[in-house]
């Protein structure tokens, strides 16, 4: 059984190679390597030899062209954050996003189920729990999930990205937090990731944006992408997919030299025609 677990998992990693030979996509390398890791894991060693693993299922359907390559993350900002956990866990350990956390006082609803879209090591998960919110913190990053259940065990967490959030019910959460995370997306997936956000927060719900660039000429810090996002095109995707802009801004944080730009949503009733 073992042997024929690994054979399936040799037929699924040369097929998946294949397939992502024949497209153009981009940092196909390091899509590959997390498809190997994960397939050649002794935990996926034994669930494959019927090929009816997640990743046999997902090789399948890129050859029969029903899986978009616009709906992976960036792959190489993933394995940064997977290959680093545990430094970037010691470091936003000691950071607190005060300004945040004044947004989400000042127009979160309080109690309501909150989605944290780019939870990381889960420590703003852990502090809207605190304050009263019924909490999911969602993120790509395997390593940084692993962080974010060992440094706090009581909250809840599930692997999950953008641009698509598939795992997430339509109008789920009242509030959903998205910081530090749409700028690690190609620019063609921000109008797609705007629609999954939308979609997930209940009407009347609350949705905060927050993100930064980079002085890097590669638009990469240490692997991860800092795509250029221009805030007028981002507020009118919102608006345009049924969102009132409630507050903009930029702050810029002194101690670290980086700008962020922060920006508030209410999801809007449909309107009756």
């Amino acid at each position: 059984m073992a042997g024929e677990s690994v054979l399936a998992n040799e037929i699924c990693c040369r097929a998946l190679k294949g397939a992502v030979q024949s497209e153009s996509i981009t940092n196909k390398e390091y899509f590959l390597r997390i498809i190997e890791k994960k397939l050649f894991s002794s935990v996926n060693k034994s669930k494959c030899s019927d090929n009816r693993s997640p990743y046999c299922i997902m090789v399948k359907r890129i050859i029969m062209g029903e899986i978009n390559w616009l709906q992976f993350m960036d792959n190489q900002t993933i394995l940064a954050y997977d290959d680093t956990a545990e430094q970037v866990a010691a470091l936003h350990k000691m950071l607190v996003p005060a300004r945040i956390y004044w947004l989400i006082d000042r127009f979160f609803i309080k109690g309501e189920p909150c989605a944290d879209v780019g939870c990381g090591i889960g420590r703003d998960s852990a502090w809207l729990s605190e304050h009263g919110y019924r909490v999911i913190g969602i993120d790509a990053s395997e390593g940084m999930l692993q962080q974010a259940s060992q440094l706090y065990p009581n909250n809840f967490f599930v692997q999950d990205s953008l641009p698509l959030l598939e795992k997430q019910s339509d109008s789920s959460y009242m509030n959903v937090l998205c910081s530090a995370v749409i700028m690690h997306l190609v620019d063609d997936q921000i109008a797609i990731a705007i629609t999954n956000l939308m979609r997930i927060t209940a009407l009347g719900g609350v949705i905060i944006i927050s993100f930064r660039g980079t002085s890097s000429k590669d638009l990469r810090e240490n692997g991860k992408l800092y795509s250029v996002i221009d805030s007028g095109r981002l507020i009118a995707l919102f608006v345009q997919s049924g969102a009132e802009l409630l507050h903009h801004e930029v702050d810029f944080q002194e101690g670290r030299g980086v700008e962020w730009t922060n920006i508030v949503f209410r999801k809007l009733p449909a309107l009756v025609v």
